[in-house]
């Protein structure tokens, strides 16, 4: 599918895409659907792509199938999330999210629903998005969170529920996420989870398993 090619698109919050779209849809999604707030992408899949006109402009670059490109609804020019975003239904077959994908985007609400297949979250990648709410139950089949990933991710609450295959958390990965009451299923074994993904806890009267 051509995103471009939907009528009077700078008019549109409700859209529902399938079939097949690549980063230069999603680049026109975000820049060029300037009302946008619900987006269902559940029923369509995003393939590579190679160029320069995807979610990071005017560098050649390869973008990945199955993985919301790096800057996916962030501008990396100015790190401006897309604050009229509301929510997202990620593609069913997703198996990646790339860096900053949602950095910012103020406006998401709500609980996050993750594709059973996915197995990696980049850095940044819901940085700032203090709109979320609720807990966090990964998929089984996540392996690594990027740094920072839901840093100052203020609103999300109650369980942080991680699969017991992680292998990999990013260094702030949950910075001032103070609203979590329990952590479920954290394997503290493997040298690439760092130390202060938990700094946010010095507040909290949560016991965190030692990292290695």
């Amino acid at each position: 599918m051509n995103v471009a090619t939907v009528p009077n698109y700078a008019t549109i919050t409700d859209l529902t895409v399938t079939g097949n779209i690549d980063a230069r849809d999603v680049k026109f999604m975000r820049d060029s659907m300037t009302v946008l707030a619900r987006l269902d992408l559940s029923g369509a899949t995003i393939v590579a792509y190679s160029g320069s006109g995807g979610t990071y402009p005017y560098i050649y670059e390869t973008y990945s199938a199955n993985e919301m490109p790096r800057y996916s609804f962030c501008n990396p020019s100015n790190w401006q999330g897309k604050t009229s975003l509301v929510s997202v239904q990620l593609p069913a077959d997703l198996t990646s999210i790339g860096d900053n994908a949602f950095s910012s985007c103020i406006g998401l609400s709500g609980s996050l629903t993750f594709p059973a297949g996915l197995t990696s979250i980049g850095d940044y990648t819901f940085l700032s998005c203090y709109g979320l709410s609720g807990s966090l139950t990964f998929p089984a089949g996540l392996t690594s969170i990027g740094g920072s990933a839901f840093k100052d991710c203020t609103g999300l609450g109650g369980s942080l529920t991680f699969p017991a295959g992680l292998t990999s958390i990013g260094a702030s990965a949950f910075l001032n996420c103070n609203g979590f009451t329990s952590i479920i299923n954290l394997n503290p074994e493997p040298a690439s989870i760092t130390s202060d993904i938990f700094s946010v806890y010095s507040t909290c009267t949560l016991t965190v398993p030692a990292c290695a």
